[in-house]
């Protein structure tokens, strides 16, 4: 089954993102994004394996991720990147 992205507004997030200033994260049990106004990445956890997320960036990653404990894990801050 394809889990849809219902969580998260990607569209109402990319509309703000020119007017960001600082970095913004959201959050759900099982995604998290991160946008500021130069970058964004989002990550969802794996059905199958919830040691494993998917992350998606604007620089073009776009991998299967292993997380630590937390969905965050995905995504480094910092950056605003998909962990490698």
């Amino acid at each position: 089954m394809i889990k849809a992205f219902s969580k998260v507004s990607i569209a109402r997030n990319i509309e703000s993102i020119s007017s960001l200033k600082e970095v913004k994260k959201l959050s759900t049990k099982d995604g998290y994004c991160v946008v500021n106004a130069n970058a964004w990445a989002v990550a969802f956890s794996l059905t199958l394996d919830p040691t494993k997320s998917w992350c998606v960036d604007n620089a073009g990653a776009a991998r299967e991720v292993s997380v630590t404990s937390e969905i965050k894990d995905a995504i480094d801050t910092a950056r605003v990147a998909c962990n490698f």
